[in-house]
């Protein structure tokens, strides 16, 4: 017990766990968005296929390529790939638009919220 408390007493001081802690008085929504914006991201390759950016890409690449392939060749123009690139083509848009819009989001609001915290310490 005396352990936990000196280490308790050590990270108090630290700036991340006053910050958490102040977005847990203040903010619990911006602080449960913040956690999901930088550790929640990194299990995104783990989704279904449709759903993970890596993936969606490769299969994405792997489309363009076998169409391109059908072109060089001069081969007939099949309508069903040119549909399945078209499909994951806007997929993959549609995830990496809201991606970036969210986290560049949490991230202003991360920003506003630290000069917050900084002019409450300094007045």
């Amino acid at each position: 017990i005396r352990i936990i408390r000196i280490a308790f007493l050590k990270l108090k001081n630290r700036p991340f766990f006053a910050y958490y802690s102040y977005l847990w008085r203040n903010n619990r929504f911006l602080l449960i968005k913040t956690f999901l914006s930088n550790y929640a991201v990194v299990l995104l390759p783990f989704l279904p296929w449709f759903l993970s950016k890596r993936t969606l890409q490769r299969k994405l690449r792997t489309s363009r390529i076998k169409l391109n392939h059908n072109m060089v060749t001069a081969n007939n123009l099949k309508c069903r790939l040119l549909q399945d690139f078209i499909k994951k083509a806007l997929l993959y848009s549609a995830i990496d638009s809201i991606m970036s819009i969210l986290l560049a989001h949490v991230k202003e609001e991360n920003k506003l919220c630290v000069q917050r915290l900084v002019m409450e310490r300094v007045l």
